[in-house]
């Protein structure tokens, strides 16, 4: 096994380790300053400014944004929309993707041709308002589940499956599986990685989306997402828990009293790592399908 020499650093190595070690730096900690912070008193955060690690760590935060039902609530719908909302995608993406690896499929030219145009234009978001209020969606979750296929992703897995080698479908056929026995139990066990990646991106999309409920959701507070009321806690509400309601100030000073200090910087922190946290935990698990999903999905167009 050959040894690491450090003589065979140069000053062009040094500098590059001290740049992304810096980058790193200033990357990592606005997070772990909103982490910290959520396990802070209000005390403490007036006293220190600067703070990597808290000197009595409380709960106080978290039992404020839990103190009422919309938070968790919230949570719910949230993620209801995110698991719908990426089986839907999946769904549409793959079997269009299927279709059209056949070129001897009726219209394969003008559907393609509708499928590229969408890249270049977009109907725009008032024809997409008026389409949900036309049908009826107006104050439900189905606008924020529903949705148009993106092409990257049919792009995508429409290229993995096409590097597929043509005999196993030809001995499918053989062995007397018509389309759509081959495409459940051939072409979608073999195209985990690339589904895990779109997938992956649907999901984030969808539990980081707060404008679709902001827009079709005005009269319906209670389906309102997490991201949207993360963004009242955060943007659009002062005071604290404004955004969580009366009820949540009240079981907070029942159970800290009625002369405890409501934290909005500690209250705000907490959301925003109860939010963030469910996105961090899936990603380790997906992530070793991105590599391979993502170039195995491009080699062949």
């Amino acid at each position: 096994m050959r040894r690491f020499k450090l003589g065979r650093f140069n000053a062009f190595d040094v500098f590059n380790v001290l740049l992304f070690c810096i980058l790193c730096i200033v990357m990592i900690y606005p997070f772990w300053s909103v982490l910290m912070v959520s396990f802070i008193t209000p005390f403490e955060n007036a006293q220190r400014a600067f703070i990597l690690w808290p000197q009595d760590i409380t709960l106080m935060s978290y039992q404020f944004v839990f103190a009422t039902d919309r938070f968790p609530r919230s949570f719910v719908i949230t993620a209801f929309v995110t698991v719908a909302s990426t089986f839907y995608h999946l769904f549409i993406t793959t079997t269009c993707a299927y279709a059209l690896t056949k070129k001897t499929v009726p219209g394969y030219r003008i559907v393609m041709a509708l499928l590229v145009a969408t890249m270049f234009f977009s109907g725009g978001l008032i024809p997409w308002y008026m389409l949900i209020r036309s049908l009826g969606m107006m104050n439900t979750l189905w606008p924020l589940i529903v949705g148009s296929m993106g092409f990257i992703n049919f792009a995508i897995v429409r290229a993995f499956i096409r590097q597929m080698p043509e005999g196993l479908e030809e001995s499918a056929f053989i062995d007397g599986a018509n389309e759509v026995r081959i495409f459940i139990s051939l072409v979608l066990p073999l195209s985990k990685p690339v589904l895990a990646v779109i997938a992956l991106w649907v999901a984030v999309g969808a539990w980081n989306a707060f404008f679709g409920a902001m827009l079709f959701l005005p009269t319906r507070p209670d389906l309102h997402t997490l991201q949207l009321v993360l963004r009242q806690l955060v943007v659009g509400e002062q005071g604290g828990g404004g955004a969580l309601g009366a009820a949540a100030e009240i079981a907070y000073r029942q159970r800290f009293g009625q002369d405890a200090a409501i934290f909005p910087e500690g209250i705000r922190s907490a959301a925003i790592v109860i939010v963030t946290t469910p996105m961090l935990l899936v990603f380790p698990f997906l992530q070793k399908y991105f590599v391979k999903g993502i170039y195995l999905g491009s080699m062949k167009g």
